[in-house]
């Protein structure tokens, strides 16, 4: 348990762990089991010290003040949002992403006689997923990009992350899968810092939005392909259906939807067809 640096008198009592507990299911989606209630106490302490609250009753009281559209909340959804994630992630699917999907995508774009090509990364955290696919886009499909207009999207509901997406800047964490043919033409080095060029940045537009909100993405218009990799395994079965549903519902005819490769639409919706490819699976809408 990771509750030693909390100072005493400063836990998380059942109550209000519920209550802020299902603030956050409300909210994101995302359900807090009871073995992990030591994730909030460590994840917001820092925040009550901020604050100057003494307790995390306090802390409630202080959220209740305000509406969802406050700091706070932001500040408290960003608090538990897990981030890790990095460039490159999940080869088997990138490989089916340039070699097989994408391929497939330009040429029902060119059937239907449209001349867009736009990709949704759902949960994109600090940039990492939707800039890859932009690199690949951008080194193995430059005439496509010439004939078509690319739109990359990606969206999470924290904040934080996305300002960091929007620098461009990684640690050498994020960057250790990047191939050295991207990265000699992509990054630069800045002390033990990486930066992004800027016509890979330009590439992507980004947006604070919910998948649990359906008018959000909704707004966000129709989509060729959708990325939404390692997000669900945070919600519950519930949420899980809903957040599906909507990226079902902006999905285009015969698009795409990538899951992690250790989840599964299993139980959750029977919309999709399951495509198999070498070592990584997608779904698609019939």
């Amino acid at each position: 348990m990771e509750t030693g640096n909390l100072p005493e008198g400063m836990t998380l009592d059942e109550d209000t762990f519920l209550q802020l507990r299902d603030i956050i299911y409300r909210e994101s989606g995302i359900f807090i089991q009871e073995q992990k209630k030591y994730l909030l106490e460590t994840r917001l302490i820092k925040r009550l010290k901020a604050l100057k609250l003494n307790s995390f009753k306090d802390y409630m009281k202080h959220l209740k003040n305000g509406n969802l559209n406050t700091p706070e909340y932001r500040y408290l959804l960003d608090a538990i949002t897990i981030n890790e994630t990095s460039f490159f992630r999940n080869t088997p699917q990138l490989q089916a992403f340039e070699k097989v999907v994408f391929p497939e995508l330009v040429n029902l774009a060119r059937e239907n006689g449209r001349r867009q090509i736009r990709i949704l990364s759902a949960g994109c955290s600090s940039g990492e997923e939707p800039y890859t696919l932009a690199m690949i886009l951008h080194r193995r499909f430059p005439t496509v990009l010439q004939e078509f207009q690319l739109e990359i999207i990606g969206f999470d509901i924290s904040q934080e992350v996305l300002q960091n997406a929007l620098k461009g800047e990684y640690s050498q964490f994020s960057i250790r899968n990047v191939p050295e043919e991207y990265f000699k033409a992509y990054f630069a080095r800045n002390g033990n810092r990486f930066l992004l060029k800027d016509e890979i940045k330009n590439m992507v537009k980004f947006y604070r939005a919910n998948l649990m909100d359906g008018l959000q993405l909704k707004r966000m218009g129709v989509f060729d392909l959708i990325f939404c990799r390692n997000v669900l395994i945070y919600f519950d079965k519930d949420s899980k259906k809903k957040a599906i549903q909507n990226l079902y519902n902006v999905l285009h005819p015969k698009g795409y939807l990538f899951i992690g490769h250790s989840e599964s639409l299993h139980g959750v919706s029977h919309a999709f067809k399951l495509v198999l490819f070498n070592k990584a699976i997608a779904y698609k809408k019939e």
